[in-house]
């Protein structure tokens, strides 16, 4: 798994968490299938470009947000 991938996973994963939204919910605002939401945050897969860019909108973030290096 390349490290830009386990960003996007923290992230989606910290993102949903701070809206509240379960994988489920995320799942039916994007009309896709629950394992596929899933598999996005376990970092399995990773969505599409046009995905993200709609991820980002139904969790109010910029695409930077998903994908920016944090120091914590």
């Amino acid at each position: 798994m390349e490290a830009i991938d386990i960003m996007l996973k923290s992230h989606l994963k910290v993102k949903l968490a701070e809206k509240g939204i379960s994988n489920n919910q995320l799942a039916e605002m994007l009309r896709v299938n629950k394992q596929t939401v899933s598999n996005w945050v376990s970092g399995r897969h990773v969505p599409p470009l046009e995905t993200l860019f709609v991820i980002c909108e139904k969790l109010e973030c910029d695409i930077n947000d998903l994908y920016t290096y944090i120091k914590e």
